[in-house]
């Protein structure tokens, strides 16, 4: 899916869009939904809520938005950051 930058409530989030025309995986995505609702942890991105649109088959999971270094640009990176930086990333 995409992912785009948008405002909730004046705040910066992270909002995915994925469609699935397959109603199992729309089974399947809910359940995860019903989960990240109660996930809670310093070292995850926040979950903020989602927006289903049955009728277009479309859902856009609204998160936390986080700043710094993009994962893929890190992953691609030849040698992994200095241990210092690790748990500030």
């Amino acid at each position: 899916g995409q992912v785009v930058m948008a405002a909730l409530h004046g705040r910066g989030v992270a909002v995915k869009t994925t469609r699935s025309e397959e109603v199992s995986k729309l089974r399947a995505l809910v359940n995860e939904l019903r989960v990240f609702r109660h996930v809670r942890h310093p070292n995850l991105v926040q979950f903020y809520g989602a927006v289903l649109d049955a009728s277009q088959s479309q859902v856009a999971l609204v998160f936390e938005l986080l700043r710094g270094i993009e994962l893929h640009v890190l992953l691609q990176s030849r040698s992994p950051p200095p241990a210092s930086q690790r748990y500030y990333l």
